[in-house]
């Protein structure tokens, strides 16, 4: 009977080896995938932003031309978007896709430092290792607050975009990004 628990602690130890690095590639694995989602979100978020400015440029365009026909006053106070501008399709699937990407990486990032911070409570993980993971939460945080500023943006948008001194509509609707 002692043999039979030297021979299981020794398998064991012996399996130990396969088992870290089978959980190191897993763990690569997540974070190759989370980088992915993260840089899918920002590049949706970008498309997001550079067609609401198409459409916005557009708009002021077109208002532009009617206000300098009907009026010989160069004048202009700024202009009210149509209602339901931010319920356009095409806006509307590029922010889903985006915050979908957003929420994936999320995820995926919880998932990989989940069991580390399992690990760290037992004192397993290397301080450092536990810094770069807090700093990689951290970072995400920050995304998710910048994704909320931009929806808050969105909602005063809808009420009123004024164009600036200028008369320009596109610097006055342009996003004002936090990046402290």
């Amino acid at each position: 009977m002692h043999n039979e628990a030297a021979d299981a602690i020794l398998n064991e130890v012996l399996t130990l080896p396969r088992r870290l690095q089978r959980t190191l590639g897993l763990l690569r694995d997540l974070e190759v995938k989370c980088g992915e989602c993260g840089e899918e979100a920002q590049k949706r978020r970008n498309k997001y932003m550079q067609i609401a400015r198409a459409k916005l440029q557009a708009l002021h365009a077109s208002n532009s031309s009617s206000n300098s026909s009907s009026s010989s006053s160069n004048n202009m106070c700024g202009f009210e978007l149509p209602e339901g501008f931010y319920e356009d399709p095409e806006l509307l699937a590029e922010a889903a896709a985006a915050a979908g990407k957003g929420r994936e990486a999320k995820a995926l990032l919880q998932e990989k430092v989940g069991p580390f911070s399992a690990a760290a409570a037992s004192e397993e993980v290397i301080p450092a290792q536990l810094q770069q993971q807090q700093q990689q939460q951290q970072q995400q945080q920050q995304q998710q607050q910048q994704q909320q500023q931009q929806q808050q943006q969105q909602q005063q948008r809808r009420r009123c975009v004024c164009s600036s001194s200028r008369g320009s509509a596109y610097e006055a609707s342009s996003p004002r990004w936090n990046t402290h």
